[in-house]
């Protein structure tokens, strides 16, 4: 079992004052605002609106979506908001995971945690005043507050599996839905909730009244509910074939709305007895709709998806600014001038640090998969179908050449600007000497797919994939020989420093390093996460990223990784920096996020302040499986042994995470359950007179 203790928010470094802390600083640059999951949306009119989704993440627009005012953590930890409910201008509610319940009476500005006795995933929330509200979630749960959130008190239903949607005409009449299919209905504000027949086992996602008699409800496989007698028989019908629907909205009694998987957005103009499909021009998710009038409205989504429709539909526009296609490779020439490829032919340069990002047309639909420069005007990209392009103007114009593969190719790497290898799926290496006016395939020993290749020398060169597939060329890549690697798992990326001092990464965390020119490997796994690119400024300082937002540093070759807080599950594709401060990552739905202070510097006493108590946080996620994030705070002033301990349920020690001092502030540790079956567990911390103990349960 692997654990790693890093600091949550805020690193302790112990070699400076309690006082200090270590944060990391990684800033959106594409597309803006963002491109993290959205969940949910607000708006309150033709201008103004308010969004949240991950990491407790807060956007608000003032001019109909042509700039957004962005927040992350507004809780201070990096769980998902799933649903935001305003009041009026002022006063609104935000809930999600573990029981998140926040707060805020000045449009968003300031937000306060509310009490709720649940560690569960909370989904939707609904407020008919200024004191009464309901919020629904995980495991059948429905709380009600009558006292604007101060204080939320369960409220029994015959349900057990996930509430999704809760929805009330007024302070008695509610409905709510939930997966398998399951509804039900109050007529006295939840002290009773009665079952309603759904006629299907789908999950049911979104629930919408009208009045006492006419509602719609939607879900997965396609599902659309209608009902005009208040619930007591509902009429189906499938909107779309295996499609899953997330959100409806209803301007009146006969024009509804609703969106799902890949972009879906459908319309009714008959009260939901048909549908017809609606052009959003977005690939994501969708989760959320909402109209003000007729024909405002907006839908949100993954990939930070912000659509608005001005008239009912006929064109949905995407507010983000920036392509949304996933980043494969990022190639720089130093702090100022980049490229990044992705997918759809995406092609997109700064010559600013990364402050402007600039399309390229590149006139081809392959996905590109690694792309490299040489110099301010040659470069070259690689990608599906065997494409090759080549650039000698910077990239204003993109040539395709023959690569004489009909395979993919995933990377690239040129030592100047007539020599280069590209290797891809089946084995295949190409090989050019003549800029790319003619490839050759060359016999690389492997049938496994490669996905990084990189010169060492003119001579020395290295590529990796598929099932710890490691080789070397020792002639500019004409003959190659297969090296052991140590390890079956898939490797995605390597770095030399020099002609023996390099490093691998791959799938579940695997890293390692050698010393002999790849000779021989050594190291431990980094987390568990598939990592997916590795740099390297020197033999000391490197970084690693991958799946889940996954960032380490390194400052001493690899010997120890300190995670790096990027505020993203987006996965990471490709890493690079410039020099110890300005380093870039791109990934999943278009993003690009910068650091300026290497991800893990710059020294501040006011970030967080310092916890004046100790507390253990519930582990999150919980159920979880095989891995969970345990969050406690050591108070001001600390001088005890700090022990964090896990027991199984007959008070057996399974783990000792944590069993050293610590500096005041605020951790967060990972238990690794890989290595023993499900069950219920239970951990403790102890520091001093102080103890808790919450439980946990890994579910495989």
């Amino acid at each position: 079992m692997k654990r790693f203790l890093t600091a949550m928010l805020v690193v302790f470094i112990y070699s400076v004052t309690s006082s200090q802390v270590i944060y990391c600083q990684w800033v959106w640059q594409n597309p803006l605002p963002q491109s993290n999951f959205i969940r949910d949306i607000h708006v309150f009119d033709a201008d103004r609106a308010v969004a949240v989704g991950f990491p407790q993440s807060f956007l608000k627009t003032s001019d109909g979506g042509e700039t957004w005012e962005y927040k992350e953590l507004i809780g201070g930890f990096s769980y998902q908001l799933s649903s935001v409910y305003f009041l009026n201008d002022n006063t609104g509610w935000a809930v999600g995971e573990l029981g998140t319940v926040y707060k805020t009476t000045n449009s968003g500005s300031n937000w306060f945690s509310q009490s709720i006795s649940t560690v569960h995933y909370l989904q939707n929330v609904k407020f008919i005043d200024d004191n009464t509200g309901w919020t629904v979630g995980q495991a059948g749960k429905i709380y009600k507050t009558t006292n604007g959130g101060t204080n939320w008190f369960i409220q029994s239903s015959s349900v057990t599996t996930m509430f999704m949607s809760v929805f009330f005409l007024n302070a008695n009449r509610g409905w709510a839905v939930a997966y398998d299919g399951k509804i039900v209905s109050t007529t006295n504000g939840g002290t009773n909730w009665l079952s309603q027949t759904s006629g299907t086992i789908s999950n049911l996602t979104s629930v919408q009244f009208s009045d006492d008699n006419t509602g719609w409800i939607i879900g997965f496989d396609g599902y659309s509910l209608r009902t005009t007698n208040g619930g007591t028989n509902w009429t189906s019908i499938i909107i779309s074939a295996g499609n899953s629907f997330f959100s409806q909205y209803f301007t009146d009694i006969n024009t509804g709305y609703a969106v799902g998987n890949t972009g879906g957005i459908q319309k009714t103009t008959n009260a939901g007895a048909n549908w017809f499909p609606q052009t959003s021009n977005s690939i994501f998710r969708l989760t959320a709709v909402k109209f003000i009038n007729q024909n405002l409205g907006w839908a949100v989504g993954a990939g930070g998806t912000l659509l608005k429709t001005t008239n009912a539909g006929v064109n949905w526009i995407n507010k983000n600014r920036g392509p949304t296609d996933d980043i494969y490779s990022m190639s720089f020439l130093n702090a100022n001038t980049g490229w990044a490829s992705g997918g759809l032919g995406m092609i997109m340069n700064t010559t600013n640090g990364g402050t402007n990002w600039t399309r390229q047309p590149s006139g081809s639909g392959s996905y590109f998969y690694g792309v490299k420069f040489v110099d301010n005007n040659t470069g070259f990209t690689v990608g599906s179908n065997g494409s090759v392009f080549r650039t000698v103007n910077g990239g204003t114009n993109w040539t395709p050449q023959s690569s004489g593969s009909t395979g993919a190719l995933y990377s690239v790497d040129f030592i100047n600007s007539s020599t280069g290898l590209a290797v891809g799926s089946g084995g295949n290496v190409i090989r050019t000497t003549n800029s790319g006016v003619l490839w050759s395939l060359i016999n690389s020993s492997t049938g496994n797919i490669l996905y990084s290749v990189s010169y060492i020398d003119s001579n020395t060169v290295y590529a990796c994939g598929d099932a710890g597939t490691l080789i070397r060329s020792q002639n500019g890549g004409v003959n190659w020989t297969a090296l052991i690697s140590g390890t079956g798992n898939t490797l995605t990326d390597f770095q030399f420093i020099n002609s023996n001092t390099g490093w691998f990464s791959g799938y579940s965390g695997v890293l390692k390093k050698t010393t002999d020119g790849g000779v021989s490997w050594n190291g431990n796994n980094v987390g568990n996460n598939n990592l997916q690119s590795i740099y390297f400024l020197d033999i000391n300082t490197g970084w690693v990223a991958g799946l889940f937002g996954t960032v380490y540093y390194t400052s001493n070759g690899g010997n120890t990784w300190v995670n790096s807080l990027t505020r993203t599950v987006n996965r990471i594709n490709s890493i690079y920096f410039a020099n110890g401060s300005s380093g870039w990552i791109g990934g999943e739905a278009g993003m690009v996020k910068k650091t300026n202070n290497g991800g893990l510097t710059g020294v501040s006493n006011n970030i967080l302040s310092i916890p004046e108590n100790y507390s253990l946080s519930q582990n999150y996620p919980n159920p979880f499986n095989p891995t969970s994030k345990i969050q406690f705070n050591i108070a001001t002033g600390s001088g005890a042994d700090i022990k964090l301990v896990v027991y199984d349920a007959l008070g057996k020690e399974i783990e000792t995470l944590v069993n050293e001092k610590l500096a005041a502030g605020s951790y967060e540790v990972t238990f690794d359950g890989s290595n023993i079956p499900s069950g219920v567990f239970f951990y403790k911390l102890t520091a001093g007179d102080f103890s808790e103990v919450k439980r946990m349960i890994l579910l495989k």
